[in-house]
């Protein structure tokens, strides 16, 4: 039987994560029906995610494990869903925004919460190249960013990131990596 999600997919219909202390993958098909898959089913994951297609239409999705509090990342080949744990330094993967390089790898913006109370916040940086998974802290002027990310990637493939500073009052600020890879912060 053909994998429906790949088959969607190419057809052009939306895919969409839902959550209730488990994660799922759900398509909808041509004739309008919903298919529901099983990504994790073991309680408290899947809060915070975000989901992503590739170029050649295999689904990824980010997502935060509220017991373990780390990012976790799955994706579907023909084989079926896949999982791993990026990061689990602390308390983070908080508000995962997943996208992918023009040749297809994943990238993840997600929040840091370096004081377990929200307080003190960072936004992380996790990409994945033919050698693996890399992760870098954004270098913020600030010490409660990193909040709610939303990731885009440049026609260069560089990271964009939104996000929220909250200091007295929500502020939302950008970030980007610029020609030489420095990371670039402005309110």
């Amino acid at each position: 039987m053909q994998d429906k999600f790949m088959e969607n997919q190419h057809r052009g219909f939306p895919a969409l994560v839902v959550v209730a202390l488990m994660c799922f993958c759900a398509t909808v098909s041509a004739d309008v029906e919903w298919t529901t898959e099983t990504i994790q089913s073991t309680s408290d994951v899947g809060m915070y995610n975000s989901l992503a297609i590739l170029p050649d239409g295999d689904a990824v999705v980010s997502y935060y494990n509220q017991s373990g509090k780390d990012l976790r990342y799955a994706w579907k080949d023909a084989m079926g869903w896949h999982r791993t744990t990026l990061d689990n330094a602390g308390d983070v993967g908080m508000w995962p925004s997943i996208a992918a390089t023009s040749t297809g790898m994943p990238c993840i913006a997600y929040m840091e919460d370096t004081s377990d109370v929200g307080l003190d916040t960072a936004l992380k940086y996790a990409w994945k190249t033919s050698g693996g998974w890399h992760r870098e802290t954004v270098p913020l002027t600030i010490t409660r960013g990193g909040w709610q990310p939303s990731l885009a990637m440049d026609g260069l493939d560089r990271p964009h990131v939104s996000h929220t500073n909250l200091v007295t009052t929500y502020e939302l600020w950008y970030s980007w990596k610029d020609a030489d890879g420095d990371w670039i912060n402005e309110p």
